[in-house]
C-alpha cells in the first residue's frame, strides 16, 4: 500500500536523524481500532513536536528517495492549506484538471500529511484568541485559492469568508503565512508552563482541539497492517479529544475520501498504472 511506502520513508529518515514523530488523526485511529488503515482515509497522517518538524523539513529534501517529494505550504505561491505533505510522485489521486495545474500538480498525488504540535495558550480565553486569529488569517489566505467551494459552508460562514478573503487581497500571501506561523508559535517561549498542545496547521474544524502535553511525552509501537510505527503514549486521550467514542465505528461520514476510487493510479516500475 502506498501509504505504507510513505510512512516507511519518513520512518527511515527519522530513525537515521533522531527525529521523533507519531501516527496521528485517521492513521492513528486505524492503528488503534483496526490495526490497519481505515476505509474512508486515502492518505496518511503523522504529527511532530515543532522542533522535530523543523528538523524533518530541513533534512528531508536531501534524504528523500527519488520517488518522493516534500511539498510545503509556501512552495507554489498559491494557497491550498497549511499542511506540509510528503507525496508519492508515481501516483495520481484523480483525473487531472485545471485546478491541478494551478497548484503545479503538487496536490494530485497520494500523500502523507505532516501536522505540527505547538504549545496552546493555557487559558481558555487565550486559546480562543489564538485560534480565532489563525482562523481569520486562514480566511484571508483563501483569496489565493483556485476557488472556494461555497456549498461546504453555512450562510454565516460564507459571509465571514467573503469579508476575510477580500481583506486578504491587501496583503501578500507570504506575509499572511508568516503571521500565521508567528501566531502558531506564540506560546513556545512559555512551553514549560503550557500543559496543552494543538495542531496549529490543522484543518479548521479540528484547530481548536487541545491535547495534554504528556500524551506526546513517550511513544509506543502500534501495528498498522504488517508494519509497526510509533504512536503517542496518550493515544486514548488524543483519539477521544478528536473523535469522541472512537472504538465504536460510526457510519463512515466522519471523513470523506479525497479521490474517487477508480481514478486513483499508482505507477509500477514499468511506468504503467498498477
Amino acid at each position: 500500500m502506498t501509504s505504507t511506502l510513505l510512512l516507511k520513508e519518513v520512518d527511515r529518515i527519522c530513525q537515521k536523524n533522531g527525529i521523533q514523530y507519531f501516527l496521528f488523526a485517521g492513521t492513528l485511529l486505524g492503528c488503534v481500532r483496526e490495526k490497519d488503515y481505515i476505509l474512508w482515509d486515502d492518505d496518511a497522517d503523522i504529527a511532530f513536536l515543532r522542533p522535530d518538524y523543523e528538523a524533518f523539513i530541513r533534512i528531508a529534501p536531501s534524504c528523500l528517495s527519488d520517488e518522493f517529494e516534500l511539498v510545503l505550504p509556501n512552495q507554489t505561491g498559491k494557497f491550498y492549506d497549511m499542511i506540509a505533505k510528503l507525496t508519492y510522485k508515481k501516483s495520481q489521486l484523480h483525473n487531472l484538471c485545471e485546478e491541478d495545474s494551478f497548484y503545479q500538480k503538487k496536490y494530485s498525488r497520494i500523500s502523507l500529511d505532516l501536522y505540527i504540535l505547538d504549545p496552546a495558550s493555557p487559558s481558555r480565553i487565550g486559546f480562543f484568541l489564538q485560534c480565532f486569529t489563525l482562523k481569520a488569517l486562514y480566511g484571508m489566505m483563501m483569496q489565493y485559492r483556485y476557488h472556494i467551494c461555497w456549498k461546504e459552508y453555512s450562510l454565516f460562514q460564507r459571509f465571514q469568508i467573503m469579508l476575510l478573503s477580500r481583506l486578504g487581497k491587501l496583503f501578500p500571501l507570504s506575509s499572511l503565512m508568516c503571521w500565521y506561523d508567528r501566531i502558531s508559535r506564540g506560546c513556545e517561549k512559555h512551553i514549560e508552563k503550557c500543559p496543552f498542545l494543538f495542531t496549529s496547521n490543522s484543518i479548521l474544524p479540528k484547530l481548536n482541539t487541545r491535547y495534554r502535553k504528556e500524551s506526546f511525552s513517550e511513544t509506543l509501537l502500534g501495528k498498522l497492517n504488517k508494519s509497526a510505527f510509533p504512536i503517542p503514549i496518550g493515544y486514548d486521550h488524543i483519539l477521544r479529544q478528536r473523535y469522541g467514542h472512537y472504538m465504536t465505528p460510526e457510519k463512515e461520514s466522519c471523513s470523506t475520501a479525497h479521490a474517487t476510487e477508480n481514478e486513483v493510479k499508482v505507477w509500477g516500475q514499468n511506468g504503467i498504472p498498477d
